[in-house]
């Protein structure tokens, strides 16, 4: 939940309102003109500890999972039981690899963790696309997927849904600015 949005819903809410915006389950609002952009290594930084943070949370097939910090993961620790899952090479040579449980988990992981990384860097790059933008209102909201049925409105300009979790989204609405 972005709390920064969070703490701006009754100061924004009535400009949204005369903009006929009114989304269900709002989280918060920002103005994208008062926003700042992402630069190209915070959003490198940001992608390596959501790989960190995954690692993390996905690693109860590992034993030394609870002797390892989420910050450890972030600052690129992968356990050797983890090892093997990156070793693609000679684990695909292996005769049991179409039936291991080691493939099972690489593909799942790595599918998840791909799916992840190309959210979570939409999202970054669609925030940064609108920063600084007078006229664009950045609406937080727990709608999920439902943000597909604002597309028609005529204030509608893109959505992504969250990378951490998507019962999140983020809107984007082009509003009038009155001087």
């Amino acid at each position: 939940m972005d709390l920064g949005a969070y703490a701006r819903i009754d100061e924004l809410d009535s400009m949204a309102k005369a903009n006929g915006i009114d989304v269900e389950r709002l989280r918060g609002y920002r103005l994208m003109k008062d926003s700042e952009a992402y630069s190209d290594e915070e959003i490198a930084d940001s992608l390596r500890k959501l790989e960190g943070t995954y690692w993390w949370m996905y690693s109860d097939e590992n034993e030394d999972w609870y002797d390892h910090s989420e910050k450890e993961y972030q600052a690129g620790y992968r356990p050797a039981t983890w090892n093997r899952l990156t070793d693609i090479g000679p684990v695909k040579e292996d005769p049991e690899w179409k039936t291991s449980k080691f493939r099972t988990i690489h593909n799942s992981i790595f599918k998840k963790l791909s799916m992840l990384r190309a959210r979570h860097k939409r999202q970054m790059t669609l925030w940064n696309r609108y920063v600084g933008k007078d006229d664009v209102l950045y609406i937080h909201s727990r709608c999920g997927e439902g943000w597909m049925k604002y597309r028609d409105r005529e204030w509608f300009i893109d959505a992504c849904l969250d990378a951490f979790d998507p019962t999140y989204c983020d809107i984007y609405a082009r509003i009038e600015v009155k001087e």
